[in-house]
């Protein structure tokens, strides 16, 4: 696995930290100039005071002011310039990797996917070639013309028909071929100037259907000339959804704005099958279901289609959606301009992944087990396997906030309907409910953690119900606003290391932009 499949998620250094442990259970434990911290959810819980190294002796934690850890540098690559060159120690649990470096705590994530092509904005893939609005790679080399791309890419014997709002048509070792009007940039054919080019199928017979800004066109195989069979309403190219070319049947199921039509290359007939309330983006024949049903995909919602029986199951809960791709059991993967959509078949609800990635249109490829998402920044390549963990894992939170939402819904009917019961003894004073018990210092650190941005000694007493005297005795011997102060430049730091942002930095931590320029963190 690469450094760009691992991404760093904590680290701590306002302490020292001496050395790892771990205790019969598997929980890590680290020893820190501080005290003795277990490891719960990736964040430091406090276990004792007692400073120095850990370790445990048949069952027994002890503590040191001196031990030796093994020292490495085999994770030098992962860390910051600052800090690779000098020797680490780490531990590894599921998916994560803890580093100790000068004295400094790293955790690590390892992603389920990898990165690739960072800084380019993908268009489209096909087996040995990739497309990009800064260029065409075609078996990892960069292609003079076109310079960039704005359709798919069709690969056939090493031949590669690139839509690009021209149309190029490339053979590894010779030179580009280019079909394009040098005025306008349209793809020209013969004479004919006939739009820009989105997209390109085979045909079973000799040629080729294209896809254009003007409508859908048939070529023929030496690319001389192009016989119109649809004509556009508006500058968006048709959708080809399906080309069904089998005995005598020989037709093309297409989209044009919310519109069908199916035309058949034989007969030269053009039917239009349904129309939709919402603009057609994408669309494919559902799997073993050839001739019979179609996932349609439009800006706001995904409809399974049967024209045979004319019936139509929606399925909203999108937005922006831009390409479809099925997976295996049918189950589908929905981009969007803000992340991703998974569906799993015979369901009707998607479950939201990669949330703040934006990706491009007809950007989604599968090849075997191998999925590769294009977006406005480089490919996101992942196993289906692994898809399937972020999936899981988005469930998992989805559920624990529904369960946490749940909870609040019952805690706030029963403090109502205590308040009704209490109003009339304490109207005239103002009552504070407390648990004390059950509040530590480290429930209030946790809630500072979580409202970084925003959070006050005021907004704390207000969360926990408690004034401010008990608010100073749980956190003493340190005080409420240097706790806030101290976990912002903490998360100042991290994010620093990450190469994040001034803004970005500001909006995590609540310090103002100028104030994080004079800071020196």
């Amino acid at each position: 696995m690469s450094a760009s499949d691992i991404v760093l998620e904590k680290f701590y250094g306002t302490k020292v930290h001496y050395n790892f442990s771990v205790d019969k259970d598997g929980n890590i434990l680290i020893g820190t100039s501080q005290g003795t911290f277990k490891i719960i959810d990736n964040s430091l819980i406090k276990l004792n005071d007692n400073a120095g190294y850990v370790r445990f002796t048949k069952g027994k934690l002890e503590v040191s002011k001196n031990g030796s850890v093994d020292r490495h540098y085999k994770y030098r690559d992962l860390l910051p310039n600052s800090y690779s060159k000098y020797w680490q120690q780490s531990i590894e649990k599921e998916n994560y990797i803890y580093i100790i470096c000068k004295n400094a705590l790293f955790i690590f994530k390892r992603l389920p996917f990898s990165l690739q092509m960072e800084g380019y904005s993908i268009r489209s893939f096909s087996p040995n070639s990739i497309a990009t609005y800064n260029g065409v790679f075609c078996f990892g080399e960069k292609l003079k013309v076109p310079t960039y791309s704005s359709g798919k890419i069709l690969e056939i014997d090493s031949t590669f028909y690139i839509c690009y709002d021209g149309l190029v048509k490339y053979s590894r070792g010779q030179k580009p071929i280019v079909y394009s009007n040098e005025v306008s940039g349209e793809t020209k054919i013969g004479d004919n100037t006939i739009g820009f080019s989105r997209d390109i199928k085979k045909l079973n017979s000799e040629g080729f259907l294209l896809s254009t800004t003007k409508g859908l066109y048939v070529l023929n195989d030496s690319l001389e000339v192009a016989e119109k069979i649809f004509n556009n309403e508006d500058n968006n190219a048709p959708v080809i959804i399906e080309v069904f070319q089998k005995g005598y049947t020989n037709r093309v199921t297409f989209a044009q704005k919310n519109k069908i039509y199916r035309y058949g290359f034989s007969s030269k007939e053009l039917i239009q099958l349904t129309s939709f309330s919402d603009i057609i983006v994408d669309g494919m024949v559902i799997p073993h279901e050839v001739n019979s049903e179609y996932f349609i995909l439009t800006n706001h919602s995904l409809v399974i289609y049967n024209y045979l029986k004319d019936e139509k199951k929606v399925i909203r809960g999108l937005s922006n959606a831009y390409s479809l791709l099925v997976l295996t059991n049918n189950d589908l993967l929905i981009s969007t301009i803000n992340g991703l959509y998974y569906l799993k078949s015979g369901t009707n609800k998607f479950v939201h992944i990669f949330n703040g990635v934006e990706f491009n249109k007809m950007a989604l490829y599968k090849e075997g087990d191998t999925i590769k998402l294009g977006s406005t920044n480089g490919i996101i390549k992942i196993t289906e396997s692994g898809l399937q963990n972020v999936v899981d894992n988005e469930i998992i939170r989805d559920q624990i906030n529904v369960k946490k939402s749940f909870i609040y819904i019952i805690l706030g009917l029963l403090i109502v309907s205590l308040g009704l019961l209490i109003v009339n003894w304490y109207r005239k004073k103002r009552i504070i409910i407390s648990d004390e018990k059950n509040i530590t210092k480290q429930t209030i650190l946790n809630y500072i953690e979580e409202n970084l941005s925003n959070v006050t000694v005021e907004s704390i007493s207000e969360h926990f119900k408690i004034n401010n005297n008990v608010l100073y005795s749980l956190v003493k011997p340190s005080k409420p606003g240097k706790l806030i102060t101290g976990l912002r430049l903490e998360k100042a730091k991290e994010l620093k290391i990450q190469g994040r942002s001034i803004e970005e930095i500001a909006n995590y931590t609540g310090f103002s932009a100028s104030y994080l320029k004079k800071l020196k963190y």
